[in-house]
């Protein structure tokens, strides 16, 4: 009675864990096609935003002049101006038509049109009430993103213009999302479309393009909306006419999370992906579709029930054998060949056993294969600082851990299957009796990237790639305690860039990033490994040096002189000011960090773009 109870329970095990590990990988594709679906929607939107960005970067000045001499003329002059802008972009926008463009506009900073491209009759009215012109005019921002007025749905860039350090207007590119739809077509192969709410489009276009350009359909009597050519897309094929009927699909567009709905069609299984979208600083508005094929669910399901199975039968033998007097032996070797670990028994010189995993892991098929070339698995450790040799501290490696045994041993070893190295950390376990020990090598290769990614995320600054302030500190205190008690000597340079609010201000924080980033790349390379260099916050660096008040002041002079004479993108000219100061022995983190700050600010106050010292 107590073997079917067992068995029952095992079946039941079995099932769970298998069910379990099933669910576990569909979920995790679903979440790999959604995220593919945001990328392939983002990676469309860059490919345009870069050309945008490109053809800002060499004509922005020439649009925002002729809005600078618009602003302070009228009537003719300002036909005049509209015709030279015509004059000037006119093949440029007929070009991007073919790109499937759908408008630009050029708006003045009183929210009036200036003139559009795609409607050159229609101009001078307000468009305040539209979110992406307010805030374009309010905060002189860049933007992009979806947005809806009466000319339709389109994807927008705004640009502001400044001319003489003034703020103009803007301009702005429409993108069809036809586009965007061909873009990512081209990029991932897959099938798009655009879903909308029927109310959020009936809200801002007008009844006669909602009747020519849109065509309504209703999904559990709730109304959405499709351009002419998605819908014609949508119902070509019958499966999405089955699809648009089911409760699941009611209840992905009903979701304000993406959904993935799994489908068979024509003998293949595909997934259709549902990613909400937003209008630009609004409410979710509609849904980016997208019909992914080879979709691996059948193969999950087939992988669970024949592991299921496999597992199922190991069981049967193993309680078979287990009845029959031999259960140890066959339990063990089954138990070690189903770990995804290398787990291996040795006496040290030779192998005596190994689980498959090991075997694959080298390429053999059995032990008896591997011991025609190898005697030892230490014939496979590789070189490394920290790391297990064969022969470690003159003594051999078997040696060395038992010597050592609660000290953590890691081993580098090649895998053929994957063509790459791999970093395990070596468990052991001695048995007395037979003179032999068990090895275990757990993988941990991923476990030390993903560690050295999260130190380097809480060490340094993500957008100059120096130290950030939190590590500074750390080494100040360092430095500090060892000048308090060792009498050595050092330094702290702290600079700033001079009028950096106005690069912001007139280039955008995008450029105002380029020029951080490029001023710590040039002071890194003209600082020593040794100085401890690092952002102490927005436009303000700090430098540690091992050096006296003088040799610092010398850096200090040299990197302001770098700068100053540093040739920059946009034509840009950059100054910085710095406070230099020494460690004293009264000193303490907030004490010196102090002084310096105020030396800084001397410097700022006497003329900017100097360096000011004290002991």
């Amino acid at each position: 009675m107590k073997y079917i109870v067992f068995f029952i329970l095992y079946s039941c095990g079995i099932f769970l864990y298998f069910y379990n590990e099933y669910r576990g990988s569909l979920e995790a594709y679903h979440a790999d096609v959604i995220q593919n679906v945001s990328n392939s929607y983002e990676t469309a939107v860059n490919t345009y935003e870069f050309a945008n960005d490109t053809f800002h970067a060499i004509y922005g000045d020439t649009i925002a002049r002729i809005l600078f001499e618009a602003s302070s003329g009228e009537g003719v002059k300002h036909k005049e101006l509209q015709e030279e802008l015509k004059r000037r972009f006119i093949d440029f926008y007929n070009l991007k038509r073919f790109e499937l463009f759908s408008g630009m506009s050029v708006i003045e900073k009183n929210q009036k049109v200036f003139y559009r491209f795609h409607d050159p009759k229609f101009y001078a009215d307000v468009v305040s009430w539209r979110p992406m012109v307010r805030e374009g005019v309010k905060n002189y921002l860049y933007q992009k993103g979806l947005e809806i007025d009466d000319y339709g749905e389109a994807y927008r860039f705004s640009y502001p213009l400044f001319w003489d350090g003034n703020y103009v207007g803007m301009y702005e590119y429409a993108l069809s999302l036809e586009a965007l739809v061909q873009q990512m077509e081209k990029i991932y192969g897959n099938r798009y479309m655009f879903i909308f709410h029927k109310e959020a489009i009936e809200q801002k276009i007008p009844p006669l393009k909602m009747q020519t350009g849109y065509k309504n359909f209703s999904v559990a009597e709730k109304n959405y909306v499709m351009n002419n050519d998605s819908l014609k897309e949508f119902k070509s094929c019958g499966v999405y006419r089955e699809l648009a009927a089911t409760r699941e699909f009611a209840e992905a567009l009903d979701s304000l999370e993406p959904s993935v709905i799994d489908y068979a069609y024509e003998n293949l299984s595909n997934a259709l992906v549902i990613v909400p979208i937003k209008e630009l600083y609004g409410t979710k508005v509609g849904y980016v579709v997208a019909d992914i094929g080879d979709n691996p669910k059948p193969l999950y399901l087939q992988r669970a029930l024949f592991d299921s199975f496999l597992l199922f039968f190991v069981g049967v033998v193993v309680l078979y054998f287990y009845r029959k007097m031999f259960k140890q032996q066959l339990y063990v070797r089954n138990l070690l060949d189903s770990q995804h670990q290398m787990l291996v028994i040795t006496d040290g010189e030779q192998l005596q056993d190994a689980n498959q995993t090991f075997f694959r892991f080298f390429g053999y098929k059995d032990i008896k294969a591997f011991k025609k070339v190898h005697n030892c698995v230490c014939d496979f450790f590789l070189a490394g600082e920290g790391l297990l040799q064969k022969e470690k501290n003159g003594v051999s490696w078997y040696d060395f851990i038992h010597d050592n045994p609660y000290q953590k041993q890691r081993v580098k070893m090649y895998d053929k299957l994957l063509g790459e190295e791999r970093i395990f950390e070596v468990s052991f376990e001695f048995f007395e009796e037979t003179h032999r020990t068990f090895l275990s090598f757990r993988d941990v290769t991923e476990q030390l990237l993903r560690e050295e990614e999260l130190e380097n995320k809480a060490n340094f600054d993500k957008l100059t790639a120096v130290y950030n302030r939190q590590k500074f500190d750390f080494f100040l205190e360092k430095e500090i305690k060892k000048a308090q008690r060792y009498g050595s000597v050092f330094s702290l340079i702290m600079f700033d860039i001079d009028h950096f609010k106005m690069i912001n201000d007139t280039y955008g924080h995008d450029v105002g990033d380029y020029v951080l980033g490029e001023i710590a790349r040039a002071v890194k390379e003209h600082t020593r490994d040794v100085d401890i260099f690092a952002r102490w916050g927005g436009e303000e660096f700090m430098i540690i040096t091992n050096t006296p008040l003088e040799q610092a002041q010398n850096l200090a002079e040299k990197l302001r002189v770098l700068i100053q004479n540093h040739s920059f993108n946009y034509g840009i000219r950059l100054t910085c000011s710095f406070g230099v100061t020494q460690f004293a022995a009264e000193d303490n983190e907030k004490t010196i960090a102090k002084r310096v700050d105020t030396l800084l600010y001397s410097a700022k106050n006497h003329g900017r773009n100097c360096v000011r010292t004290q002991l």
